[in-house]
């Protein structure tokens, strides 16, 4: 008999239901009772024993696992966590860089502009080379222009 039978007969034997037994057989009109093998069912409840052992042990196999996946989701997290901090560490020094760079490059402009203007006999520099005349206008324009170019470009560097 398959398991299916075994568990039917044992339900209409239950309840006295011959007719459906899968146990019984009619000869000659009426109805008489095989009756079910008792290695037959013993065998089907070591079947199912057995299947729930394995099952048992899958699942304790997988609540192992599903531990050790968790633990190295939280790993993975705290490493995330740290990660981002010094991505963020590292954004901040470099605004920090392009800040004191800009400083740096205007305090030189300042003092470009004032040792020329230092140079200036009347308000005016001489440039012998070139035949050129500079006032003191336009060493201010010339200044200004460099801190300009100076901004545009590291603003261009910040937006990239």
């Amino acid at each position: 008999m398959t398991d299916n039978e075994i568990i039917k007969a044992l339900e209409c034997c239950q309840d006295c239901n011959c007719k459906e037994c899968p146990c019984c057989r009619v000869i000659d009109g009426g109805t008489y009772c095989t009756e079910i093998d008792e290695e037959e069912i013993l065998d089907l409840i070591k079947r199912q024993k057995t299947e729930i052992d394995i099952l048992i042990r899958k699942k304790e196999s997988l609540r192992d696992e599903i531990t050790e996946l968790q633990a190295e989701v939280e790993k993975y997290k705290a490493e995330h966590k740290d990660f981002a901090k010094r991505l963020g560490n590292l954004a901040t020094m470099e605004i920090m860089v392009f800040d004191r760079a800009n400083e740096l490059k205007a305090e030189t402009i300042k003092e470009f502009k004032a040792r020329l203007i230092n140079n200036i006999d009347d308000g005016e520099l001489y440039n012998s080379n070139d035949d050129y005349w500079m006032t003191i206008q336009h060493i201010n324009a010339v200044a200004k222009e460099m801190a300009e170019q100076s901004v545009n470009y590291e603003s261009s560097k910040i937006t990239e």
